[in-house]
């Protein structure tokens, strides 16, 4: 089986991006084994002006959610979660009426809450 380091090789040579962070900073979500891990899962389509329909480029997105998700680690839509400074990921985009962000931003940057009680006592 293919390490991490060269799955994230081949997503690169593929132009295809990808980050990680260690763990979950967001309540409700249990610890990863691995990690997590970050993408568009879409596959990438172009528009065709002969048939005036999106065509699939390629099955990046399918393949490689695949090859983490085999490999163990949770897989999440890199537009919707940001990883903290301390490598934990905090959603900020809602995914239900009753959610509320479980960051802060302070001086302009985004903290887990964790690290934002750290900031707050530094202050």
């Amino acid at each position: 089986m293919l390490s991490i380091g060269e799955v994230i090789r081949i997503a690169d040579e593929r132009n295809f991006e990808v980050s990680w962070a260690e763990s979950y900073g967001e309540p409700g979500y249990d610890a990863p084994k691995l990690g997590i891990v970050f993408a568009n899962w879409n596959n990438p389509d172009r528009y065709n002006r002969e048939t005036g329909h999106r065509e699939e480029v390629n099955k990046d997105g399918e393949r490689f959610s695949r090859i983490f998700e085999k490999m163990g680690f949770e897989i999440e839509w890199s537009d919707e979660w940001y990883t903290c400074d301390c490598g934990k990921a905090v959603r900020t985009v809602e995914d239900s009426y009753s959610w509320t962000p479980s960051y802060r931003i302070i001086r302009g940057e985004l903290f887990c809450l964790e690290c934002a009680r750290d900031e707050d006592n530094e202050a």
